[in-house]
């Protein structure tokens, strides 16, 4: 369940120049989540030296998919796009989120809210877009990407990007 907030506008400063703004509101209710269910010993079980016990061949340990989860999320983007010439053309965009997530009270222990921290807060872009000839291009476009709360995530980063196209 989502309730969306948004609002936006675009328009044209000059011309050859036009720029974009939005903010935007998120209320999710019954996301998706993980819980833990119980573990279970599993066999065939390996006598030890200590009697009467013995060891399980391995341990299941259950997670379930549950919508526990809850998550607000809020931000905003900015654009703008400008015409240099009739063959060059310049492209902007910045954008902010934010979220917060919760569990709902009736959530087991250690259940997790899924993608919290999946999302960075940060965005940048330039790109550089150039008619070579009529038939062929070259575009360049820089990306910044903030840090995301993820144990495997590169962290943030600056890419470029070259395209030639024909």
């Amino acid at each position: 369940k989502m309730v969306a907030y948004e609002l936006g506008w675009r328009g044209l400063l000059r011309p050859s120049v036009s720029a974009d703004a939005a903010l935007f509101y998120f209320d999710y209710r019954d996301a998706i989540s993980t819980s833990p269910g119980v573990v279970q010993p599993m066999g065939p079980f390996t006598p030890i030296p200590f009697p009467p016990f013995a060891l399980p061949s391995y341990i299941l340990q259950p997670v379930y998919f549950t919508n526990y989860a809850k998550a607000r999320t809020y931000g905003g983007e900015l654009a703008m796009s400008w015409q240099v010439t009739e063959a060059w053309k310049l492209r902007a965009n910045y954008a902010y989120f934010e979220s917060k997530f919760s569990l709902d009270n009736g959530a087991s222990p250690n259940t997790l809210a899924l993608f919290q921290g999946a999302y960075p807060r940060h965005q940048a872009m330039l790109w550089s877009m150039h008619q070579l000839t009529p038939t062929v291009q070259f575009d360049l476009n820089l990306r910044y990407v903030g840090n995301v709360n993820l144990e495997l995530a590169p962290g943030d980063y600056l890419a470029l990007d070259a395209r030639i196209g024909w």
